[in-house]
């Protein structure tokens, strides 16, 4: 038990060792960016008339998060030690050797990097960040033209709305927690957005996408507890954002030829 701990710990140093030497990533930066995207990408403050709707759209958004929990919750980086701990263990059958001759045979960082981490980014689906929403759940009208030219016209006046970023043009962190509820917020107002039946893909979509980068920009914000998750969540956040933006032009074009 003792060499499996000792061997643990040297994965661990191992590992972040890697993480911190790889030169393509930096989590201030990272941070500092997600503060500037926050600021280019303005939230919407929700105030609701009835406590009804109020009700109705967290139970909403609770249930959708509630689909992504396992990801959100399965530690890559800890996964990630457990497993090269394992290798070592297996390469060193006999421990470290006799006192004055331990010797204990490691992957070299290069190796870790090239290996784990590639495993890391394979095991890594972001599909997985993207819940899948019921038609039930969605505020469901007719396809007149008046409720499709003001499901459009709201569609993008959600997303135009300001936030005040307060104290997070100074702090990143703070900037990530703002980010995470103006998400959450947006997900609310989408669900109790009233969307014609010709829309209700869309609208499944929207809501998705919105709860991937949500939870995107929380993985970001607790990069302490799973830096090699949030690496691969920053990773996929483009991605997230041009299907966000693909998105958009599909709305657009089918509103085009009603």
């Amino acid at each position: 038990m003792r060499k499996l701990l000792t061997l643990g710990f040297v994965a661990v140093i191992l590992i972040f060792s890697a993480l911190i030497t790889l030169g393509n990533w930096s989590l201030n930066d990272d941070k500092k960016q997600a503060a500037d995207d926050s600021a280019k990408n303005p939230g919407v403050s929700i105030s609701f008339p009835q406590i009804e709707e109020q009700k109705i759209a967290e139970a909403l958004l609770q249930k959708t998060l509630s689909q992504t929990t396992k990801i959100l919750g399965e530690n890559a980086t800890k996964k990630l030690a457990d497993d090269l701990s394992k290798e070592i263990v297996e390469k060193n059958p006999n421990g470290p050797g006799p006192l004055g001759s331990q010797k204990i045979s490691v992957p070299q960082a290069e190796e870790i990097v090239a290996d784990f981490l590639q495993k890391g980014v394979d095991n890594f689906n972001y599909e997985e960040l993207k819940p899948a929403i019921a038609d039930s759940d969605l505020n469901i009208v007719g396809d007149d033209p008046a409720a499709l030219a003001r499901y459009y016209k709201n569609f993008f006046e959600i997303l135009s709305g300001n936030f005040n970023l307060g104290p997070a043009e100074s702090d990143p962190q703070n900037s990530l927690d703002i980010l995470v509820s103006v998400y959450e917020n947006y997900i609310k107002k989408f669900y109790l957005l009233e969307t014609p039946e010709k829309f209700a893909d869309i609208q499944k979509q929207q809501i998705s996408l919105l709860a991937a980068q949500r939870n995107i920009y929380r993985l970001m914000r607790d990069y302490e507890n799973d830096p090699l998750k949030a690496v691969l969540a920053m990773k996929a956040l483009d991605t997230v954002k041009q299907e966000t933006a693909d998105l958009y032009t599909k709305l657009a074009k089918t509103v085009a030829k009603i």
